[in-house]
């Protein structure tokens, strides 16, 4: 069991089983209990034995419980879904994982009936390096464009939190500068974009409510590595993104009236 000490919720785990026979954390928020992550979200097929909180209200959950492969993992619920810490088969321990704790700085630790490769168990460390990257955009000085769910108008430095698929933060920052322009203004302009899904290993769905005329693919150091122009008028669009290395990404679409919005996502 463990709580949440930022919103008071309770967190237990164990051997019982939902409607479809696998284990799962339940989460009770003062009122009800739920599966956290929504039904089968994790799908243990195994005994979940520990669970822990780290300080930015991440849980997770360790047991006898398997990936595809067959290895014992650290399971990871990102306050969206379940991932295995680290990626998949970063640990694989040939043996099943007893114990979890988080240190004051996110630190993760566990131990269980592992061995290393002298054939003595150990007790596994799991530091999380926080990625900082840098993302610089020049719009017209009467347009915007929206980073992080906000709608920027003007020069600066702004900065979001991405989860990055193996687990850890990454802060992207946006250097904003703005350019001088003899466009009217377009400060009513609100559309958002939505990108789905994300993260994602083989296309990447982009839907907006203008006809979208360019979308353009930015790799962490701002270069652009793909643009593509749709061949008929449409607001929704599929761009295969399969021969990508994972990695963060920043897409920018164009829409029919020269208004851009830049958005993230992750492939995997």
């Amino acid at each position: 069991m463990c709580i949440n000490k930022k919103n008071g919720d309770v967190y237990v785990a164990g051997n019982f089983t939902n409607g479809s026979g696998n284990r799962y954390v339940a989460k009770f928020n003062g009122s009800n209990w739920t599966e956290l992550g929504g039904a089968n979200s994790l799908a243990a097929n195994g005994i979940i034995n520990s669970i822990t909180i780290d300080k930015e209200g991440y849980v997770y959950a360790v047991g006898n419980f398997t990936n595809s492969s067959g290895k014992s993992y650290v399971a990871k619920f990102n306050g969206t879904s379940w991932i295995e810490l680290g990626g998949v088969n970063s640990l694989a321990p040939n043996g099943q994982i007893n114990t979890i704790c988080a240190d004051a700085t996110s630190n993760i630790f566990i131990g269980g009936l592992f061995k290393n490769i002298i054939n003595n168990e150990y007790v596994a460390e799991y530091s999380c390096k926080t990625d900082t990257i840098n993302f610089f955009q020049t719009i017209p000085s009467d347009s915007q464009i929206i980073f992080g769910g906000q709608t920027l108008h003007s020069a600066g430095n702004y900065i979001d939190t991405l989860q990055n698929y193996n687990g850890c933060d990454s802060l992207i920052i946006l250097h904003l500068t703005t350019r001088p322009t003899g466009v009217s203004s377009i400060s009513n302009y609100r559309e958002k974009i939505k990108i789905y899904p994300n993260p994602t290993n083989q296309s990447l769905v982009v839907s907006q409510q203008e006809i979208i005329s360019k979308i353009e693919i930015i790799n962490i150091f701002g270069e652009i590595i793909f643009t593509q122009t749709p061949s008929y008028k449409t607001q929704h669009h599929s761009v295969d993104v399969s021969n990508l290395n994972c990695g963060i990404y920043f897409i920018k679409v164009t829409d029919n009236k020269g208004n851009s919005i830049n958005s993230k996502f992750i492939k995997r």
